[in-house]
């Protein structure tokens, strides 16, 4: 469950994103972040991979997550949709 109910859906993915985009690559910078709870955080992480706009990458036992190029589209989309410019 999230921290703050009030959120929708578009607003966690967007700042999910926004997290990763500034630098939060790890999963425990990214729940602290982006204020989520780590089940839900790990449920929209899986979603966003298979939706192709985050990459995985493993190394030394830490999972990784950067912004795809398509990633980087749906963030500046979905501020744009959230600031009124859309």
């Amino acid at each position: 469950m999230d921290k703050f109910p009030h959120r929708t859906s578009l607003e966690i993915t967007r700042d999910i994103l926004k997290v990763i985009s500034k630098g939060a690559h790890l999963r425990g910078q990214i729940i602290q972040k982006a204020n989520l709870r780590a089940i839900e955080l790990l449920t929209r992480l899986d979603a966003l991979k298979s939706k192709g706009l985050i990459d995985e990458t493993l190394k030394k036992g830490h999972h990784y997550y950067e912004l795809t190029p398509e990633g980087k589209v749906a963030l500046k989309t979905f501020t744009d949709l959230f600031e009124g410019r859309i």
